[in-house]
């Protein structure tokens, strides 16, 4: 519990500490999601989205947002710098989640998109979706029935 904690522990979990005016210790730590910690890493780490951060503070780009954490957002959907490993990263874990139905690269696209957006990321999702044999293996409740059969009369 933090109450029993050291103070050097506190700190190291990087709790911001202060003192209430009755003179209590108050811990406050701040949780920030790993894919939005990685892209806001990644962001701060690349100088032509520093340069978009900064005229996105400035109002000069359509579009662009800020969010919690100084975090780049296009229309909404986290922005994800063109980061290979980043990208792989949710795309794995988009297909092989627990609630995942192998529906098609259009499918998955549009539910990622919903979340995430990188350049070219259509393209990657495809890429992603062919390489994999469950997504192609064709589903037999997709298929049109051809109708009952019916014996040839013979002359």
């Amino acid at each position: 519990m933090l109450w029993q904690m050291p103070l050097a522990e506190l700190r190291a979990l990087l709790a911001q500490l202060s003192l209430s005016s009755e003179g209590e210790l108050l811990a406050e730590l701040q949780v920030e999601p790993e894919l939005v910690g990685a892209s806001k890493r990644l962001q701060s780490s690349d100088g032509r989205i520093k340069a978009r951060i900064k005229q996105v503070r400035q109002g000069e780009v359509p579009g662009f947002e800020l969010h919690d954490w100084d975090v780049l957002y296009f229309k909404g959907q986290l922005f994800i710098p063109a980061d290979t490993q980043l990208c792989s990263k949710i795309l794995h874990d988009a297909h092989y989640s627990p609630f995942s139905v192998h529906q098609g690269s259009n499918k998955m696209y549009h539910e990622l998109r919903q979340l995430h957006w990188w350049l070219v990321m259509k393209k990657e999702v495809s890429e992603f979706v062919v390489r994999r044999l469950v997504c192609q293996q064709v589903k037999v409740e997709h298929h049109v029935l051809s109708g009952s059969l019916h014996p040839i009369q013979i002359p």
